[in-house]
């Protein structure tokens, strides 16, 4: 019988680069009998699906084409799978995409999802949501926020997938590059679906870039004149010109911050790990301090600060100029 499986995420787990190479490698899926959803499908990601059902309900303009095209696949007895990719699925109640989707409680569901530890997943999906315009409070009231509070239970969103489709067999994996196959997260997401690794094709993904502190500061600044959807012009605008410590990675939490942020699931971690990993002797690795020397990073912030500045206040002219 044909298999559902659905990668569910979580955000800034790698989902980018798994879901560029399912695009690039869809004759190499059919050759494996696995049919990569066309329905809801935006480039590489189920994306536009995803978001249907989250903001619309059973009302989805998908609806009725998901269901033709799964029961023509099912008729065709050609494919030994069915697959959906978006990390938008596990930002969406579970129980909803029941409600939306309910054929897939019909036959045998897999759900993908990988994890990171809560530190860095919040730091990444904060950065995501600020330079795509999402949010404009500062990252110190983000951790606050019931979002924040919401995306960190990894208990809760595993009970509820679970609880909604108790006949699915759920895959968690620890996004570490150490857990991967090869160490590479597509490798590893495609050896979950049993295809063959020596005949994938690979390309160079675009970075997704995350903005650095200063960056974000900036941004900040110019909420106050600046709509959301503005920003995130401002901020592509910029990003093409490759300027020194514009992006940057796990710079919001000093060491000390990091590890008290993290002490704060030690005990919901406990639970995680012993439910879903519990041959692993360890869930996450700890914090550690950053490998280059502290100094030398605050010089080069200071260097680069006013060139950020610049570069940003420009764009920014330019939009203004450019609606006026």
């Amino acid at each position: 019988m044909t298999e559902v499986v659905i990668h569910i995420g979580t955000p800034k787990t790698g989902t980018t680069a798994i879901q560029q190479a399912l695009s690039e490698n869809e004759e190499l899926l059919d050759r494996e009998s696995i049919w990569f959803s066309k329905v809801g499908r935006h480039r590489a990601a189920h994306n536009d699906l995803a978001n249907a059902i989250l903001r619309h309900g059973k009302a989805h303009r998908f609806y009725d084409k998901f269901f033709e095209e799964f029961d023509k696949i099912m008729a065709s007895q050609k494919y030994r799978m069915v697959l959906l990719s978006s990390e938008i699925f596990s930002l969406i109640r579970p129980n909803r995409v029941l409600q939306c989707l309910p054929i897939l409680s019909d036959k045998p569901l897999k759900i993908i999802v990988y994890f990171r530890r809560q530190d860095q997943y919040v730091e990444a999906f904060y950065k995501q949501r600020l330079k795509n315009g999402r949010t404009v409070i500062p990252f110190s009231e983000f951790l606050e926020s019931r979002v924040c509070e919401r995306i960190t239970d990894y208990n809760g969103l595993l009970k509820g997938w679970s609880e909604s489709f108790p006949a699915a067999v759920i895959v968690p994996r620890v996004y570490q590059r150490i857990n991967f196959t090869d160490g590479d997260i597509v490798s590893d997401f495609f050896e979950l679906l049993s295809v063959n690794l020596s005949s994938l094709s690979r390309s160079d993904v675009e970075r997704n870039l995350s903005p650095s502190r200063d960056v974000i500061d900036i941004l900040l600044a110019l909420s106050a004149h600046f709509k959301g959807s503005d920003l995130r012009k401002i901020f592509r605008k910029a990003k093409g010109q490759n300027l020194p410590g514009f992006s940057a990675k796990e710079d919001l939490f000093t060491l000390a911050e990091r590890q008290l942020y993290c002490a704060k699931f030690d005990q919901t971690n406990k639970t995680f790990h012993q439910t879903y990993f519990p041959q692993k002797p360890e869930l996450f690795s700890p914090p550690a301090q950053a490998s280059r020397d502290q100094r030398a990073m605050l010089f080069e912030a200071d260097r680069n600060r006013p060139v950020l500045l610049t570069a940003l206040l420009k764009a920014a002219f330019d939009l203004k100029a450019e609606k006026n």
